[in-house]
């Protein structure tokens, strides 16, 4: 029998956009955004923001946190109630790039991702 060897792990490439999430979200939405092409990471003291972060998540995010983000100079996007129009704009003036509505699917959440990576 031939013994089969585990391919090294590699970081992620250029077009493979790495988007720090500020917060939790649960891990069937982390797997979901990595089969739709995102290289998603929670942002903590060991994995900060740093140069190969393209994009934030911030799931919750209100208009103060959205602002305080906004300093890093990188898109955001949020997540907010479906049919709340006033609190979606209010994100959108707080700094939120694009908000993507609850319940949050991994397909829609990386589309806006990917669109917002793209046009930066």
């Amino acid at each position: 029998t031939g013994t089969v060897e585990a391919a090294p792990a590699s970081e992620p490439s250029a077009d493979v956009p790495e988007i720090g999430v500020v917060g939790e979200i649960s891990p069937e939405l982390m797997l979901g955004l990595t089969a739709n092409g995102i290289a998603a990471f929670v942002l903590s003291d060991a994995e900060p923001i740093d140069a190969s972060t393209r994009a934030l998540y911030a799931p919750g995010a209100d208009e103060a946190t959205l602002r305080a983000l906004s300093a890093h100079g990188l898109p955001i996007v949020t997540d907010h109630a479906k049919g709340d129009i006033a609190g979606l704009t209010a994100r959108l003036a707080a700094g939120a790039a694009d908000v993507v509505l609850r319940p949050v699917a991994a397909a829609d959440l990386a589309h806006k991702l990917l669109r917002v990576t793209r046009d930066g």
